[in-house]
């Protein structure tokens, strides 16, 4: 298996970051640490994360931070549809 990020994702990521980052950038490297070992282990068991609202998505928690990833299995790939902060509201495009 292998991770494959959407445009969303990747900007989620991004601005996850520089968020943090602007204020506390030892933290921001740690939540990119903590997400990284999230997606190692999601790598080797795909069905790791519980069914997520939107048809055929699941979401992964990321412990000991605010962050849930919703992806989607597929044949031979992961694909991380967005990096969402857990206070905030779900868009409708996933």
């Amino acid at each position: 298996m292998k991770i494959v990020w959407t445009q969303l994702a990747l900007a989620d990521l991004d601005a996850a970051y520089n968020y943090i980052a602007a204020s506390n950038p030892n933290a921001a490297i740690d939540i990119i640490d903590h997400i990284e070992k999230a997606l190692d282990q999601l790598i080797k068991y795909p069905e790791i994360g519980q069914f997520c609202r939107f048809p055929g998505t699941r979401e992964l928690i990321i412990t000991r931070t605010p962050f849930i990833i919703p992806y989607r299995v597929q044949a031979d790939q992961i694909e991380i549809l967005a990096i969402i902060h857990g206070a905030r509201r779900w868009s409708d495009k996933l």
